[in-house]
């Protein structure tokens, strides 16, 4: 992602883009091994490289045309923001169309904390 120092705008959209390729490993790997991730739907916490990877794996099968985009980033110091648009079709046919936003805390150029919001639309 990063020089391994600091985060930027263009990690974030590289970030994104792996969610839109459905590319849990590298999603997993952008974080610190302590890294962690506070989920919107479910209300819980998922910790470390392993947990992140399952838990971006079964939300990939889940959803299987997860797309995010309308994207815009920010990044200052050791803090980030990024909005997008998620649109995507539930195995049950429910359809998704939800704006929201992750507001990130790095350490050495890695991602150590997403915390996740969203607004069905």
């Amino acid at each position: 992602m990063s020089d391994g120092k600091s985060m930027t705008v263009q990690d974030l959209k590289a970030f994104l883009d792996a969610f839109n390729r459905h590319d849990a490993d590298t999603i997993a790997e952008s974080f610190t091994e302590d890294g962690a991730f506070e989920t919107v739907r479910e209300n819980k916490r998922v910790t470390g490289k392993a947990e992140l990877r399952e838990y971006f794996a079964k939300m990939f099968e889940k959803i299987q045309d997860v797309h995010f985009g309308g994207d815009a980033h920010f990044v200052d110091g050791d803090r980030g923001l990024s909005e997008w648009r998620m649109t995507g079709t539930e195995a049950s046919g429910e359809r998704l169309d939800m704006r929201g936003c992750d507001v990130f805390t790095f350490r050495e150029g890695k991602i150590l904390k997403k915390d996740s919001y969203l607004k069905q639309t």
